[in-house]
Order: C-alpha cells, then sequence, then structure tokens
C-alpha cells in the first residue's frame, strides 16, 4: 500500500512517497526536504490537496510587495 508525506524543500512544498518501512522523517532528508506533514495519506491527491492549502497559508503569511502609488497631480 502506498503512503505520502508532505516536505518543504528549497524551491517550495512537495508531496513524497514514502518506502515500506520508511519513516517520514527518513523520507524527508533523503529528499533534502524539512518533514512538514507526516500524513500518512494513502492517495497522492489527498496529500496535494493539503501542499495546495500550505501552500495558500504561506502566500497569506507572505505577500508580495505592491508597488507604491505615486500622486503625480500633488503640488510641491
Amino acid at each position: 500500500m502506498h503512503s505520502f508525506a508532505v516536505i518543504e524543500v528549497e524551491d517550495g512544498f512537495e508531496v513524497i512517497e514514502l518506502i515500506t518501512g520508511q519513516s517520514a522523517e527518513d523520507a524527508a532528508a533523503t529528499q533534502g526536504g524539512q518533514l512538514i506533514d507526516p500524513g500518512p495519506y494513502h492517495s497522492y491527491e489527498d496529500a496535494n490537496e493539503v501542499l495546495e492549502q500550505l501552500e495558500v497559508s504561506d502566500d497569506r503569511e507572505w505577500p508580495t510587495a505592491r508597488p507604491r502609488r505615486v500622486n503625480h497631480n500633488s503640488e510641491r
């Protein structure tokens, strides 16, 4: 039976497949990542759903910079 976990690597979050008998922590270390959610999720789709939720919450914590508005009509 397959199981999956969510890790974070340099490029962001990833879903990884766990090998039978392998801990989620060992699988994350093998991939060069940090364990975020050990699951275990029994389908890739379930793990990917969690990954997508993490990406949305990560975007909310670190919003992109907005351009500064400049008023060209102001008097000097």
